[in-house]
Parts: C-alpha cells; sequence; structure tokens
C-alpha cells in the first residue's frame, strides 16, 4: 500500500502526494523542490527538513545516503568511464546535487 504524505504549494490548497514517486527533494529559492520522477518537478512550501519528518527519514539515514554518494561519486569505475565528456560533467553534476540534497542544502 502506498505512503502519501500532504504539502501545500504556495496559494494553492494542501495536496496530498504519493510518497513512493517522490526521486529527490532539495531546497530552492522559491521553496522545496520536489522531483516526481517522471512526471515533472513541483515547488511546495515545506522544507526539507519537513519533508525528512513526514517521510520518517533520521539524521543517519541522510548521513548514510551522504557517504553512499560521496563514494560513488569518486569511485575510479565513475571517474574513468570511458565516456563522452559532457556525459561524464552532467553525471557528476547530478551526483553532487544528490549529495547537497541529501545534506539539505
Amino acid at each position: 500500500m502506498a505512503t502519501f504524505i500532504t504539502l501545500t504549494k504556495s496559494g494553492i490548497s494542501p495536496e496530498r502526494i504519493n510518497a513512493d514517486r517522490i526521486v529527490r527533494y532539495y531546497a530552492s529559492n522559491d521553496g522545496s523542490r520536489i522531483d516526481l520522477g517522471n512526471v515533472h518537478d513541483e515547488w511546495y512550501s515545506e522544507t526539507p527538513a519537513e519533508i525528512d519528518a513526514l517521510l520518517g527519514v533520521t539524521e543517519s539515514d541522510r548521513a548514510r545516503l551522504v557517504s553512499l554518494v560521496d563514494r560513488v561519486l569518486t569511485s575510479p569505475a565513475a571517474l574513468n568511464r570511458p565516456w563522452e565528456w559532457d556525459e561524464r560533467e552532467a553525471w557528476i553534476s547530478e551526483a553532487q546535487k544528490a549529495v547537497r540534497a541529501a545534506r539539505g542544502e
């Protein structure tokens, strides 16, 4: 059974979101940005810390995620993969975004 959380869009009534569809979330100038996978991104007024609480994410979960993404980002397999430079830069950029999101930045 899916888990739903209630989030608030600016100027719009609260919205129920299927937590299983959330790919990532992070702070932006307009509030928290939430990536709902291949559908689209949305902006909500809750902070990443508030979303963590709604999802039951703990500090130790966040620390483990940061550690894992840091290891992947710096792994020889990732850094030495024979790919085009622009693909490598895009991959590194996405990994860095994941680290920042995991840290709540």
